[in-house]
């Protein structure tokens, strides 16, 4: 994915632009409005974050906080990637100064902070699921470490988010090429196979690092 920080209003907000991955899309419509993706990984507050802090997936709870509110306040218009493809693809409107926000991998800090931040503000967001990382039972949080969701807390925050696929077990690189690159074509199906398996939603998927050919876009 192309990421790009850009300053609203002296807050620096992870932005991607129209990546998120959209499978089966063959756009019918196009419109020059532009609709900024927000993408989120890991949350932990300022006094928690002893381990990450040179980590630029990281971002404070506080600074989370101060994106949701700024995009509340200034009466942004939170839609979801359903939206986002339902406008590209099919043509429906949107309201103007609509944004898109998402998270990466599957952190529990997700559901720990920024659940509660995001029903407060009435947003609804997307996660991208590595699924062979995802717990079966729920798990503490420990700030220490970087605690995965559990299907429990998965299913418990649907009412916010929609949980999409970012591959089952594919997030790394061999031979210094991303495994969606360098991986045969019916690895990489099985891969998606299982990871949808779950129950995951499939109008759309992340791709890990951004990495995507032709042989990936046709599976």
């Amino acid at each position: 994915m192309f990421y790009k920080k850009i300053n609203i209003k002296r807050i620096l907000i992870l932005c991607v632009l129209l990546t998120i991955s959209i499978l089966f899309l063959k756009p019918l419509f196009i419109s020059e409005q532009k609709i900024p993706v927000l993408l989120y990984h890991h949350i932990l507050k300022d006094n928690e974050n002893k381990e990450y802090r040179s980590n630029d997936s990281v971002i404070s709870y506080e600074m989370f906080y101060k994106q949701m509110k700024y995009l509340y306040d200034n009466k942004i218009n939170v839609i979801t990637t359903e939206d986002l493809y339902n406008y590209i693809a099919k043509g429906k409107s949107i309201p103007e100064r609509s944004i898109v926000i998402t998270f990466d991998d599957g952190y529990l800090s997700n559901s720990f902070y920024a659940y509660d931040i995001m029903k407060k503000f009435d947003f609804k967001g997307d996660i991208f699921l590595l699924t062979s990382i995802i717990n079966n039972q729920p798990v503490n949080f420990n700030p220490k470490y970087l605690p995965m969701l559990d299907w429990e807390t998965i299913s418990n925050t649907s009412d916010v988010f929609t949980y999409y696929s970012h591959t089952h077990d594919l997030h790394k690189f061999i031979n210094d090429k991303a495994a969606l690159i360098y991986m045969d074509k019916d690895i990489i199906d099985k891969d998606l196979k299982i990871s949808l398996s779950y129950g995951l939603n499939n109008l759309a998927f992340s791709y890990p690092y951004g990495a995507y050919d032709n042989k990936v876009i046709n599976i």
